[in-house]
């Protein structure tokens, strides 16, 4: 590979990799959202009904934590919508690879994040530095958006 193949090449790795990142952010996102609903199910909980009728100050730190807990919950689905749309421009810029094998290759690598060694046996490469060989000529030739 040539100096610029090799700089292009870790261009479009950083630029996958941000697919994976992109994935934890959403499962992160998705975790916090069901902890949201549970608190904001308890904060209707039987206990907090009777407290409400002997003190009406209770009634307002109620709902001011509804409404912390709604502000908390669009924030997380506007996490999620981002994380999402990096998914799918990666995913469509990979669809976009005219070599099937690079295609598959990019895949492996950065859609289903597997590991170069696993990689190797399931393209039926000789072992896994040869795989990742051939994932870097990948990305050293794929067109990346805006490139």
């Amino acid at each position: 590979m040539t100096q610029e193949e090799k700089q292009k090449a870790k261009a479009a790795d950083r630029w996958l990799s941000r697919y994976r990142a992109a994935l934890v952010e959403c499962r992160t996102c998705k975790r916090q959202l069901v902890k949201l609903r549970s608190m904001a199910r308890s904060i209707g909980s039987p206990d907090l009904e009777q407290t409400r009728i002997i003190s009406g100050r209770v009634s307002d730190v109620t709902q001011a934590a509804a409404v912390a807990i709604a502000e908390a919950a669009d924030e997380l689905h506007v996490r999620i919508r981002d994380a999402m749309l990096v998914r799918r421009e990666i995913e469509q810029a990979i669809r976009r690879i005219r070599d099937d094998r690079d295609r598959a290759l990019i895949e492996l690598r950065y859609i289903e994040c597997q590991s170069y060694a696993s990689i190797a046996d399931e393209m039926d490469y000789s072992d896994a530095s040869n795989a990742r060989r051939r994932i870097w000529r990948a990305l050293g030739r794929m067109q990346l958006p805006g490139a």
